[in-house]
């Protein structure tokens, strides 16, 4: 109860709002983007393995189920070797499996914009750097943009992380 005291001591009124609110009615659209702007990225991922990084994106994104468990992990429980560039792609396919999907957009609440600009930065950055001017050029377009309602996307941060002295 006390760390539900802390979280709540940081939302803001609109945010405890939020958490109060009933989401049952509440239905999500996704727009179909071409290829290049999601399922394309994984395959570049992949292929381009930056500094010796792996990707798997198996389960819907969480990897590879982890096998050499300690024997005493409940047997309905299972681990993966999600990679931390992996949140695009389990995002969209949680939504993609969600009870608020709706493929009717004139009844969505929410509309949610696939595209994997995170993993674009793992493919030739050229390319990248076209394909982010390609996507906002195709963003502009999409059909309920205008609508007054909330347009979001997933991002997985990309970072360069500064070496301390030891």
């Amino acid at each position: 109860m006390e760390h539900t005291q802390d979280v709540e001591a940081v939302l803001t009124t609109y945010g405890k709002e939020v958490l109060a609110s009933d989401i049952s009615g509440l239905k999500i659209f996704i727009y179909r983007l071409p290829n290049r702007f999601n399922l394309e990225l994984i395959t570049c991922a992949i292929r381009n393995k930056v500094s010796g990084m792996c990707f798997d994106f198996l389960h819907g994104g969480f990897g590879a189920e982890m096998k050499e468990l300690n024997e005493e992990v409940p047997k309905n429980l299972r681990y993966y070797k999600t990679h931390q560039f992996s949140l695009e792609v389990i995002f969209h396919h949680k939504l993609l499996r969600s009870p608020y999907l709706t493929r009717n957009p004139d009844e969505a609440d929410l509309f949610y914009i696939p595209f994997y600009a995170g993993l674009s930065c793992f493919c030739d950055q050229e390319r990248a750097q076209d394909l982010t001017t390609e996507f906002w050029s195709t963003a502009k377009n999409l059909s309920h943009l205008n609508t007054g309602k909330v347009h979001f996307m997933a991002l997985g941060k990309v970072e360069q992380v500064k070496e301390f002295p030891v």
